[in-house]
């Protein structure tokens, strides 16, 4: 009876670990998809001089970025926590936050790089008492950040605000559908990856190069004017280009997308198809559109 009780605590705790060190995870992943798209967003021309690790070999080793963009801090360092209960505890003692960032702080200066600490917590509480008690010896070095937790992609899209914001910025439709879908892109772009030194411009290819991602283009090729003509003929269809997408609609009973970008070789394999076809009612676009 008393090895039985033994055993289930065992497994009650093993399971209690599983799932702690799963959120653990899942927030982490979930925070490098929100740092990959707001440098998506503030460099998109600057993509090749950004790289991107996960679990690097440093003190604060959660998620690490790399920026060689002229005037922009050269190295990023982000700590995770989901924990409830999280202090700073003492310098010396090794493996405490204190310790952890002092220490990465004080060879960051040694190396005499431009450099950031970022401690993010997911509880409010939690940022709140860690920011009333930061050692003043990390003041000028560390900012604590407050990034709650939903407990999955889609619920982060639906309730916080911050991740919700930039993953519109980067689609090009503001349909939920159509965010979940851009943040599923960028998920499995990373996911790709070894997660070591990847650069951003790495990342945006493998987005851009599959179907139904609603990544905002910057620059993109005008409609085929000859493709234009024969979709302005078609009784009842009209349509219209909105962020580098060709968005349709036909009378008041029916609309879409075409889910790849203008200049894309999907979107110009669907031009071909309408210069071959020569469709003139809805009937005929509709078997190519949708």
């Amino acid at each position: 009876m008393k090895k039985s009780l033994r055993i289930i605590r065992y497994l009650d705790h093993k399971l209690a670990g599983g799932l702690i060190n799963q959120r653990g995870n899942d927030y982490e992943l979930c925070y490098a998809i929100y740092q990959i798209m707001k440098l998506a967003d503030k460099f998109p021309a600057q993509a090749t001089l950004v790289s991107l690790s996960a679990q690097v070999s440093a003190f604060v080793d959660d998620f690490y970025v790399k920026n060689l963009v002229a005037g922009e801090i050269e190295e990023s360092y982000y700590q995770l926590k989901t924990s409830a209960r999280l202090s700073w505890g003492k310098a010396t003692k090794i493996g405490s936050l204190n310790f952890d960032f002092n220490t990465q702080k004080n060879q960051l200066l040694q190396n005499k790089v431009t450099f950031e600490l970022v401690l993010v917590v997911a509880i409010t509480k939690v940022h709140a008492s860690l920011r009333k008690k930061q050692p003043a010896s990390l003041k000028r070095y560390c900012t604590i950040e407050n990034f709650p937790w939903a407990g999955s992609m889609t619920q982060q899209l639906a309730s916080v605000t911050s991740f919700k914001e930039i993953a519109e910025r980067l689609c090009a439709f503001p349909d939920a559908d159509k965010l979940v879908s851009l943040v599923s892109h960028f998920v499995g772009a990373w996911a790709m990856t070894n997660r070591q030194n990847v650069p951003l411009d790495q990342i945006l290819q493998m987005v851009r190069s599959r179907g139904m991602a609603f990544l905002r283009p910057g620059l993109h090729p005008p409609l085929d004017p000859t493709v234009a003509g024969i979709l302005d003929a078609i009784p009842g269809f009209g349509y219209q280009i909105v962020n580098g997408y060709l968005a349709w609609h036909f009378s008041n009973t029916d609309q879409g997308y075409i889910p790849h970008v203008l200049g894309s070789a999907e979107f110009r394999n669907i031009e071909a198809e309408i210069l071959l076809k020569h469709p003139a009612t809805f009937t005929d676009i509709e078997t190519i559109i949708s």
